[in-house]
């Protein structure tokens, strides 16, 4: 018997939790499922600023803002939407991120924001028209809309170091806690599932259980963006495919 019954991911298309109540029946090692690749869902402020540029997207940097979480970023396209923000980068970024983390958001990657800033050619340019420069306006415009009036009306060269580096900080480090995920109803894919050792990574044989195989989603494997979950369920079926 092969299990290829996928995730509990996008119950819309016919996701479900079977693989986790046949692995109590069966007394198989499961993980709980969580979402993955999934939008983001934000409240206050942040949410009412996405609310405002909904469609609008561009090349961003997001991180998780924490020590431990070096390395796990993700430079892609970034969407604001009605409930908050999706886009690639913050889909591949769901995926490790955990209720109460607060993520990092460069909405400018590819620039070193401060020197930009700094720049003695932009000296004596408003930093309203700088950071339009920089950004979509309409972005520009509501990150400003957060600052004292006259800093957007005065140029570079009259602002103090305090002023710039709030500057940068709207553009290379604008911090956002969201609310949630859209959850399994949204989510491309899931983590969780049957608990990879209890099977043969050659043939997916259950190794408790012989006779039995597991393939897809059905285990604990999610791959990012870009077809890995469909890759990992066709090779892994193929696999047991072959062993059967």
């Amino acid at each position: 018997m092969v299990l290829a019954l996928g995730s509990p991911a996008w119950p819309a298309l016919g996701g479900t939790d079977i693989v986790a109540r046949l692995a109590g029946s069966l007394g198989l090692p499961h993980i709980p499922a969580r979402p993955a690749l999934t939008p983001f869902e934000l409240s206050g402020p942040a949410l009412a600023l996405c609310r405002d540029l909904a469609g609008l997207s561009l090349t961003a940097r997001v991180s998780l803002a924490t020590s431990g979480s070096v390395g796990t970023a993700y430079t892609d396209g970034l969407l604001f939407t009605h409930q908050g923000l999706s886009g690639p980068a913050a889909l591949q970024i769901s995926s490790h991120w955990r209720r109460g983390l607060e993520l990092r958001v460069n909405l400018a990657p590819e620039v070193d924001v401060p020197a930009f800033l700094r720049a003695p050619a932009r000296a004596k340019r408003q930093a309203r028209a700088v950071l339009c420069e920089l950004l979509p306006r309409r972005l520009a415009e509501a990150l400003l809309a957060g600052l004292p009036p006259a800093l957007a009306e005065r140029r570079l060269a009259e602002c103090a170091r305090a002023d710039l580096d709030a500057l940068a900080r709207l553009i290379d480090d604008w911090r956002i806690t969201p609310k949630g995920t859209a959850g399994m109803a949204r989510a491309e894919a899931a983590s969780g599932g049957l608990a990879t050792d209890a099977f043969s990574p050659k043939t997916m044989r259950c190794k408790i259980m012989p006779g039995l195989y597991a393939v897809g989603e059905a285990l604990d494997v999610a791959g990012e963006l870009g077809g890995y979950n469909l890759h990992w369920a066709w090779a892994s079926g193929f696999a047991a495919g072959q062993a059967v």
